[in-house]
């Protein structure tokens, strides 16, 4: 892979691998999964791609692992990791994986009843960016978090 050149587009099948590994229940494998990923990344050079799509793993994983979790050190870093990758991903143009960051942060911050104001902020502002497909599923479960954080 690495005399080819796709040393860094790896990072994508480690994360895909590594939610595999999570559905699955076997955490130290995912994370070992996210591990790799960031390695090829960081021996590419190509964190700005790459690295919010993994902290967005990340927190996928740990929550996948960990589904009825009231840990609040898990519930306290994927919201971390969760704003990390939202911060990474401001301007870049990758509209989807911002919406699934938000979407995500939505949720986590519904579950374990936390303040939904920034939360709530990003998810519209990034759903307000979107001007066609309205009626897709992911957009629709946007719509859903929006409105339940209204409720708040």
């Amino acid at each position: 892979a690495r005399e080819k050149g796709v040393v860094a587009g790896m990072a994508n099948f480690h994360c895909a691998s590594a939610r595999l590994h999570a559905e699955n229940g076997d955490l130290s494998r995912a994370l070992a999964e996210i591990d790799c990923g960031t390695e090829l990344m960081t021996q590419a050079g190509e964190e700005m791609a790459y690295e919010p799509m993994l902290a967005v793993t990340r927190a996928h994983v740990l929550l996948t692992t960990r589904k009825h979790t009231t840990d609040e050190g898990t519930i306290s870093d994927v919201i971390a990791l969760l704003n990390e990758a939202l911060d990474l991903l401001d301007g870049t143009g990758t509209t989807w994986i911002e919406l699934e960051a938000a979407i995500l942060l939505g949720r986590v911050v519904l579950d374990a009843g936390r303040p939904p104001d920034a939360a709530r902020s990003s998810l519209k502002e990034i759903y307000g960016r979107i001007d066609e497909g309205l009626d897709r599923p992911r957009l629709q479960e946007a719509r859903a978090v929006i409105a339940a954080l209204d409720a708040v």
